[in-house]
């Protein structure tokens, strides 16, 4: 058997974790005696949801713990069918990949730190930068206003404020008009963005001088 050196292609994302063999391929279909032909019944309930999307392509990324359940040799070949050539998640169940070796199908463990940050602290991260912007752009006007006037001065303020975000909106915007996928980006940047730095930023910052 020749190794296996490079598989070039896109990805596909399953954001989901603790994907057990059964919803990998419900056990209705297991009495295929040929390991062909599986593929069109991977993950056949979830593909029931309105907003289900997963292309064949030959890698898939998926959550934490996938393959976990019944040590389940079809689940592999569902995925092999299905298109797939490597499947990468964080530690997979033991199982699996031993099977998945056998078809040639990789099973890619990444460690914990090659994860993303976790949402509370991508949160946090995201807060203070919001906060530290309405410093820098306190500072800057109180700058500017040494040499303009200070309403020039707060219309150019409030120009450098609010360009950037509504640049990424009209980027999510017009992506959003032929990809509908981008159209959660879209609403949510166009109400997101300048309340925080409204809202959150100036704030802080008005209460951080009156005290």
């Amino acid at each position: 058997m020749d190794p296996i050196e490079t598989i070039p292609g896109a990805v596909s994302h399953l954001d989901r974790a603790n994907v057990d063999t059964d919803q990998i391929i419900p056990k209705q279909f297991l009495k295929r005696v040929e390991r062909t032909g599986f593929g069109q019944y991977l993950f056949f309930d979830w593909a029931k949801e309105p907003d289900w999307s997963l292309p064949r392509t030959p890698f898939l990324v998926t959550g934490r713990n996938f393959g976990c359940g019944s040590s389940r040799e079809h689940a592999p070949w569902a995925l092999a069918d299905y298109g797939f050539k490597a499947v990468v998640a964080p530690p997979f169940e033991n199982i699996l990949p031993s099977t998945c070796t056998k078809i040639r199908l990789m099973a890619i463990a990444i460690g914990e730190a090659d994860l993303p940050a976790p949402v509370t602290v991508a949160t946090l991260c995201y807060g203070l930068a919001v906060v530290g912007a309405a410093f820098v752009l306190t500072w800057a006007s109180e700058a500017a206003e040494r040499d303009l006037s200070q309403s020039l001065a707060l219309a150019f303020l409030a120009l450098v404020a609010v360009l950037p975000e509504y640049a990424v909106d009209m980027y999510f915007a017009w992506t959003a008009g032929h990809r509908p996928e981008y159209a959660a980006y879209a609403a949510a940047n166009m109400t997101g963005g300048n309340r925080l730095l409204v809202g959150l930023g100036w704030g802080t910052v008005v209460g951080v001088f009156w005290f």
